[in-house]
């Protein structure tokens, strides 16, 4: 099981994803210019969207890392 955070630093609006377990990040995606509200992911668990305060939703697919 994953879980994902959002992150402001640096006026960088970003989705981190973490391993629950290893609790190492192994993901992180940028895109956004204002504060991320939303995050839903696909029951397959390979696809994403994230909404934030900028206006834009991105559906992204997650690939796996190698």
């Amino acid at each position: 099981m994953d879980t994902t955070t959002a992150s402001t630093r640096f006026g960088k609006f970003e989705s981190r994803f973490f391993h629950l377990v290893f609790e190492e990040e192994f993901r992180r995606v940028k895109g956004h210019f204002g504060p991320i509200n939303s995050v839903a992911f696909r029951p397959d668990g390979k696809r994403y969207s994230s909404g934030s305060e900028d206006g834009y939703v991105h559906n992204l697919l997650l690939r796996p890392t190698a």
